[in-house]
């Protein structure tokens, strides 16, 4: 992962930490998914790649969902 292009490992501060816990309070994803999407979020990033479809269901103006599925099919 840490030679992957445009990726990086961050870690967890209180700021992703306050935000996950916004994300998990006011949605239905686990408290796991909550602080990746807070952390991408925090951190700037435009898309979130996943094959989660749950994650699907979360609503970012910021941040878009992309699934895989999406575009295996």
């Amino acid at each position: 992962i840490r030679t992957f292009p445009n990726s990086k490992i961050c870690d967890l501060d209180f700021d992703i930490a306050k935000l996950s816990a916004k994300i998990r309070a006011q949605s239905s994803l686990k408290t796991p998914d909550a602080i990746l999407l807070a952390t991408a979020i925090i951190n700037g990033s435009d898309i979130f790649i996943t094959n989660d479809l749950n994650l699907k269901k979360f609503s970012d103006n910021k941040l878009q969902i992309l699934a895989m599925e999406d575009y295996i099919k």
